[in-house]
Formats: structure tokens, C-alpha cells, sequence
């Protein structure tokens, strides 16, 4: 069976739950509007999350590059200080951060120029440890329900909830908010106060740090 057709089945089958391939990449792209050189990056990723449907690209918007009244409608200091805290864990030069800077499964930081590193990057991510799958579902309170695969439930880590909309139509991911909750159980409930209001949600399982994905799933 074509892997794309699968995967579109996939996303069109029932609105409750989504459980995502367990060979997916991750690709947490920070940007932002007033970026120079995010446009084109973006655009990138865009494209390569068309050519290659095993990828989840989730733009995450920082908020540094504001100014006065120049702000960027996206823009989250939770994710300005989680790309801090990813500079300190997998960054070459902690404390330094850059957009447009995309991060593979939460591991494999790809630095400037973007055109160069990019397939590099790709290849190492998908000869490393597998990404696994969550299954998501809402719940009647208005929370979620996170089952956590076998083994993993052990790990020091933690739940990051995505609230994402779409890009353009397409298949990358807009991170329109963030939030975190402890796992360290098969079975995780997100409070509704947690709870993104977003239509779609996305939710990592993640090593504390952050370090590497574990796991993803999707809910929409």
C-alpha cells in the first residue's frame, strides 16, 4: 500500500483519537515573523513535509525578535525559554540560540546553512532510535487521555501538550500554545485546564531536559 495514501487514511479516519506512525520525525522548527531569514526556511520545511510524509513539522514561534508594537501575532515566551533549554541540552554553544533553527526528535539541532545540513540531519534521524506512538483521546471533562507505550512509562520524562493549527492547508503544524504535565505512567490525564482549545492537539513524550522524543501522538 502507497505509504502516503496510508498515512491520509489514517488522518481521515474518526476525529477522537489519532495514533501517529511510530517511524515519524519530528522537526520542531523555531521561527518567527520578523526573522529575515525564516521565510525562506519555512518554505523548506513546507516542501519537505510534502516529500517525505514521515516528517511532523511544528513551527514554534519565539518572541525575541519583537519590538514595540512589531510583535509577532504567534509569538510565545514559552517557547523562546524551550528553545533556551534546548540550546543548553543539545546546542554546541549553550545559552545560543538562532532562527531559523530546527530540531530533529528533539536531539539533532541542524545549524546554519539550512540548505547543507538538512539531508545530513535527515538521515541521522531516521538511523537513530524510532520515535514510538501515544494514543491520544479527548475526554468528556475537556482533558486528555495519553496512554504511553510499554517501558517508556519508566523514563524520566515529561508530557509536552501542543495546541496546532494548520499551515497554509498543508501538513505542517503552527504551535499556538504549550504546556507540560509529568509522566512516569501508562496511563496520563491532562486536565482540562491543560488542555489546549485548539481543534488539533500534539503530545510528546519527551526526556526531561528537554532531551530526546520518545514518543508523539495526535488528536484531532
Amino acid at each position: 500500500m502507497n505509504k502516503l495514501w496510508l498515512i491520509a487514511a489514517l488522518l481521515a479516519a474518526g476525529t477522537n483519537a489519532h495514533a501517529t506512525d511510530a517511524g515519524v520525525q519530528v522537526v520542531e522548527m523555531f521561527t518567527s515573523k520578523y526573522c529575515p531569514n525564516c521565510p525562506s526556511a519555512e518554505h523548506k520545511l513546507k516542501e519537505e513535509a510534502v516529500k517525505n510524509p514521515d516528517l511532523l513539522v511544528l513551527f514554534e514561534h519565539v518572541d525575541y525578535w519583537d519590538h514595540g508594537d512589531d510583535k509577532d501575532p504567534y509569538g510565545l515566551a514559552d517557547i523562546t525559554q524551550r528553545q533556551y533549554d534546548y540550546s543548553n541540552t543539545v546546542g554546541s554553544r549553550p545559552g545560543q540560540v538562532f532562527t531559523p533553527m530546527p530540531i530533529f526528535n528533539g536531539q539533532i539541532m541542524i545549524s546554519p546553512p539550512l540548505w547543507l545540513s538538512w539531508s545530513g540531519a535527515l538521515d541521522k534521524a531516521r538511523a537513530g532510535a524510532k520515535v514510538q506512538q501515544l494514543t491520544v483521546k479527548r475526554l468528556g471533562d475537556g482533558g486528555l487521555s495519553v496512554k504511553v507505550p510499554a517501558g517508556l512509562e519508566k523514563r524520566q520524562a515529561e508530557l509536552w501538550v501542543l495546541g496546532v493549527e494548520p499551515v497554509d492547508g498543508g501538513p505542517v503544524r503552527r504551535v499556538r500554545s504549550i504546556e507540560h504535565v509529568d509522566a512516569g505512567r501508562a496511563d496520563v490525564h491532562v486536565p482540562k485546564a491543560l488542555a489546549p482549545s485548539t481543534p488539533e492537539v500534539v503530545v510528546l513524550l519527551q526526556e526531561t531536559g528537554p532531551k530526546a522524543v520518545l514518543a508523539v501522538g495526535q488528536v484531532r
